[in-house]
C-alpha cells in the first residue's frame, strides 16, 4: 500500500477487498505498519476487518467519521480508516501493507488509497511492471454474492440504494432469463419509498413475464393486498423443518439456504408457533417471515424450548433465539428472489455454529408465543434514509 522515504506520518487508508475462492480469507490478512524500520516496534495486526474496526467478517454497514464499511457483499468489502488522533509518525521510512488472506494464500483481487503527510513530495507512480494489476478482473462469484449485498443495505433502510444496484444488475443481464426477477425486485424497493400504489400496475404488467419466479412474486404481491386475511409465509432454512401454527402443519421440508413462499391465512387473537428442528449441515440455521398488510412477523426474539435431543458430550446447549443476521462466514451465497426483508432481519435461529464440529443439538422443538392485534395500524411509507447524489456516486457498482 505504502512504502516511502522521508519524515512525515500516516493518517489512513480506504481498502476494496474482493475474494475469488469461494472464502472469506482475503478478510483473514494481517495489516502491518513499520515506522522507521529497525528503530520503532511495527504493528503486526489480526485481521483485515480487525484492522478497521470491524470483527466477524463484519456483520453491518457503518459509516463512521474515522472508520467504516460502506459495501459488503460475498466475498467483497469497501472500508476505511482515518488514523487523526493517533496518526503514526515516521522520521526516515514507512510502509504499510496487508497480507492478502492469511499468509498471501487468498485468491482475488484488492486495491485501496493510502493518505499521509510528509516533508517533501515523492513519486507515487505504478511500476511499469504493473500496469496490468489496474484491469480490473471479472467477479466470478458476482451473482452468488449480489444478495449478500442487498441483505445489509435493507437493514440499512437504504432501499432507494437497493432498487438502484437491482436496475443495474437487471440491465448488465439484460439478455438473461432472470432479467425480469431483478425488475420485480427494484419494484419491491420503490415500494418500500413511494407506497404499493406507486407500483401496483408494474406488478400487473409482471405477472405475465415469461420468468416463472418474477411472475409469481407479481402474483404473490397483488393477492397480498386483496384481502386483510392474506399472508405471505416466507421460510428460509439450512435444515430439516415442521412448522406449525396453533397446531396445525403449515409447512414441513428440508431447506437448502432457499427462500420458500407459501400463501397462507392470519386472523385476529392468541397464536402459538411451534417449530421442530433438525440440523443438517454447518451453519444450520431456520428463520421464516409472516408478511401480512400491516407488517410482519418474524422468528426473531426467545424461543421456549420443548424438547431437545443433546450430544452426549455437548449436554449444555442453552436457549435458542432467533438474532443470527446473514451472510456469515459459512452461509453467504443465495439463490436471487424478489421478496425484499424477508432473509435480512435479525431473526435466524443458530442450529450449527460455524465453528463448531457439531451442531447445538440433534434436534429441537421451540415454542413461541404470539398475538395479532384486531385492527393493527396500516404500514406507514418507510422514511427515506437514503444517500445523497454524491455518495451515490461514490457507491455505484462499476460497469466493467
Amino acid at each position: 500500500m505504502l512504502k516511502i522515504t522521508g519524515r512525515g506520518h500516516y493518517v489512513g487508508s480506504f481498502v476494496s477487498a474482493i475474494g475469488q475462492d469461494g472464502s472469506w480469507n482475503i478478510l483473514e490478512g494481517d495489516e502491518f505498519v513499520v515506522p522507521d524500520a529497525g528503530t520503532q516496534p511495527p504493528q503486526l495486526g489480526t485481521g483485515l476487518e480487525d484492522y478497521f474496526n470491524g470483527a466477524y467478517y463484519y456483520t453491518s454497514l457503518f459509516d463512521l467519521p474515522l472508520h467504516g464499511l460502506i459495501e459488503k457483499g460475498a466475498m467483497r468489502t469497501d472500508q476505511y480508516r482515518f488514523h487523526l488522533l493517533d496518526a503514526v509518525s515516521f522520521n526516515k521510512s514507512m510502509e504499510m501493507g496487508f497480507e492478502f488472506g492469511d499468509r498471501n494464500r487468498a485468491q482475488g483481487y484488492m486495491s485501496g488509497v493510502v493518505y499521509w503527510y510528509a516533508d517533501r513530495a515523492s513519486s507515487a507512480m505504478l511500476p511499469v511492471g504493473q500496469k496490468h494489476l489496474l484491469v480490473r478482473p471479472v467477479d466470478r462469484f458476482e451473482l452468488a454474492g449480489m444478495m449478500s449485498q442487498l441483505f445489509l443495505l435493507e437493514r440499512d433502510g437504504l432501499y432507494a440504494d437497493a432498487a438502484a444496484r437491482m436496475e443495474f444488475f437487471s440491465e448488465r443481464y439484460r439478455n438473461q432469463p432472470w432479467n425480469d426477477l431483478f425488475k420485480v425486485r427494484a419494484l419491491a424497493y420503490r415500494e418500500k419509498i413511494d407506497g404499493f400504489l406507486s407500483v401496483k400496475a408494474d406488478y400487473q404488467v409482471f405477472m405475465k413475464s415469461t420468468n416463472a419466479a418474477a411472475a409469481q412474486a407479481s402474483s404473490d404481491r397483488l393477492w397480498l393486498s386483496e384481502d386483510s386475511s392474506h399472508a405471505l409465509l416466507g421460510i428460509h432454512a439450512l435444515c430439516k423443518y415442521k412448522l406449525k401454527k396453533n397446531g396445525e402443519v403449515i409447512a414441513e421440508g428440508e431447506g437448502r439456504n432457499n427462500l420458500r413462499v407459501l400463501r397462507t391465512s392470519v386472523t385476529a387473537g392468541e397464536h402459538i408457533w411451534d417449530v421442530e428442528l433438525e440440523p443438517t449441515a454447518q451453519g444450520s440455521f431456520f428463520s421464516f417471515c409472516l408478511r401480512m398488510q400491516t407488517g410482519d412477523i418474524t422468528s426473531a426474539g426467545e424461543w421456549e424450548t420443548i424438547e431437545a435431543v443433546a450430544f452426549p458430550d455437548r449436554p449444555d446447549f442453552g436457549e435458542f433465539k432467533g438474532e443470527q443476521v446473514l451472510p456469515n462466514m459459512t452461509v453467504w451465497a443465495f439463490v436471487p428472489n424478489a421478496y425484499i426483508n424477508m432473509q435480512s432481519p435479525a431473526m435466524g435461529i443458530n442450529l450449527w455454529p460455524f465453528w463448531a464440529p457439531v451442531p447445538e443439538v440433534k434436534s429441537v422443538h421451540l415454542r413461541k408465543k404470539w398475538t395479532l392485534e384486531k385492527n393493527l395500524p396500516e404500514l406507514s411509507l418507510k422514511k427515506e434514509k437514503e444517500r445523497g447524489a454524491d455518495e451515490l456516486k461514490a457507491y455505484t457498482v462499476d460497469s466493467y
